[in-house]
């Protein structure tokens, strides 16, 4: 006889169901025994949690109250440079740019980071203070489990959240965290400020020291040569004589011109004119005999009366005109004597009016480079002087800029957990899981042992099952 086909279980949802309604009294009293035991816990055992929140309000940060950028003169030059005359060396003054990076970066105006606030308020430096401030009992590390710290979106607000059993404690806490967060950067900002009148205070000292050694280097400039008002008076005098001796060249140019040109005119009239003129006169014409024909007269009568007779005379015009040229010609070579010793004290007196402009040059140069060290040292002076009197005030009002202000936490009334109701419902939900479960193993247990219980006789010699 061919052995029959194996058979196959078959469970369909009815089965299911049935399984589930033989054990509902497990599935219940499993239940019941998990909602029982979380509304004992719940109720009567655990203790109840409190939740205090405290509020930092975070603003935009002020601008730096530590001076940084002053170290620059009228015209924008960098005031660690000296400007000086073409030619001359500019040197530097020491210190000065090391000093200006030193108080900009303490200057620089933080940004507003929540995240990094946020993670300073649990740090351990805060915890320790609050831990010494309340004197709670244990290490300060074990508050860091009850402190949390949450953001609102788009707000510049931060929220310490503390959580424990005593709702006193909590709001202590919160606002003991959010106090000595305050005070820390109250601190920090108190220790910049500090650190900036230090830099100042020393770059005062060295900046006196500066000035003292300029002025003295000035003193001994003055007292080491003539002094610049006398080589202004000297010079002043050697270019108005120059002038005057210049002015006199010209005179002496156009009175040799004139007199030359007068020279010439007399010596071309003195040429035309004859030294000797032959002249016709009567005899009674001259004197010495008109005085004898005068004495005889009264005598006798004179032979030669109408008699008349032929001389060579001097020409007066000759005369005048050579005694005038030669006037002329002892005027023009007395010019021109004077115009060459009047050319060559010019010349002298050019060369030696130049060397004084260049010693004047020199020597104001000079001049004006260590004065103008000794004027950029007291301006340098006078404004580290100013920033620092600024750094006082500053460090004296630096509670009341810190950009953050606290709303304190107040004493939580209603307990954040346990949360009794959530509890019991998610113990329900276990219990009734943990029942079903329970259920449907004793079902497949008790299926497996009767399988077993009925495979011996399924497995005897002769049996026939129809």
């Amino acid at each position: 006889m061919p052995d029959p086909a194996p058979a196959h279980d078959e469970i369909d949802l009815w089965s299911y169901l049935e399984i589930l309604l033989r054990g509902k009294w497990l599935i219940a009293l499993v239940t019941a025994v998990a909602v029982g035991a979380a509304a004992v816990l719940s109720f009567f055992v655990l203790p109840p949690v409190y939740e205090a929140r405290a509020t930092l309000l975070v603003s935009a940060p002020p601008r730096a109250s530590v001076p940084a950028i002053f170290f620059t003169i009228g015209s924008g030059e960098p005031i660690g440079r000296v400007s000086a005359p073409p030619g001359a060396s500019v040197p530097a003054i020491p210190g000065l740019e090391k000093l200006n990076e030193v108080l900009a970066a303490l200057a620089e105006t933080p940004s507003v980071d929540l995240d990094g606030m946020a993670a300073q308020l649990t740090s351990p430096a805060i915890l320790a203070q609050v831990a010494q401030r309340l004197n709670l009992a244990g290490p300060p590390e074990s508050l860091a489990g009850r402190i949390s710290v949450s953001r609102a979106r788009g707000a510049n607000t931060l929220e310490v959240v503390v959580t424990g059993q005593d709702p006193r404690e909590a709001a202590a806490i919160a606002n003991a965290v959010a106090e000595a967060y305050v005070e820390l950067m109250a601190e920090l900002s108190q220790a910049k400020l500090r650190t900036a009148a230090g830099i100042l205070q020393a770059a005062i000292r060295d900046e006196a020291a500066n000035l003292e050694q300029a002025r003295l280097k000035l003193t001994d400039f003055l007292r080491a040569g003539p002094g610049l008002e006398e080589l202004r008076g000297e010079f002043s005098r050697k270019v108005d004589l120059l002038t005057q001796y210049k002015a006199r060249l010209i005179s002496l140019q156009v009175e040799v011109a004139s007199a030359s040109a007068e020279l010439a005119a007399l010596e071309r009239d003195l040429a035309e004119q004859p030294k000797l003129l032959t002249v016709q006169r009567a005899l009674l014409d001259d004197p010495l005999l008109h005085a004898a024909e005068a004495e005889r007269s009264e005598t006798s009568s004179w032979a030669g009366a109408g008699l008349t007779v032929t001389a060579e005379e001097v020409n007066p015009v000759h005369v005048d005109l050579a005694r005038r040229a030669a006037l002329v010609r002892a005027q023009v070579q007395k010019l021109r004597a004077e115009q060459t010793a009047i050319s060559g004290a010019t010349a002298r007196l050019a060369g030696e009016t130049e060397a004084l402009r260049l010693a004047l040059t020199d020597r104001q140069a000079e001049y004006d480079l260590l004065q103008q060290r000794v004027d950029l040292h007291s301006d340098i002076l006078r404004t580290l002087s100013d920033r620092y009197e600024e750094t006082r005030v500053a460090q004296a009002a630096a509670a009341e800029a810190l950009p953050i202000s606290v709303l304190p936490a107040g004493v939580p009334r209603v307990p954040v957990g346990p949360r009794k109701l959530l509890n019991v419902t998610v113990a329900g939900m276990l219990g009734l899981m943990a029942g079903v479960m329970l259920v449907f193993l004793r079902s497949g247990w008790e299926a497996a042992r009767t399988r077993l219980a009925a495979a011996p006789a399924a497995a005897k010699p002769g049996t026939w099952d129809p």
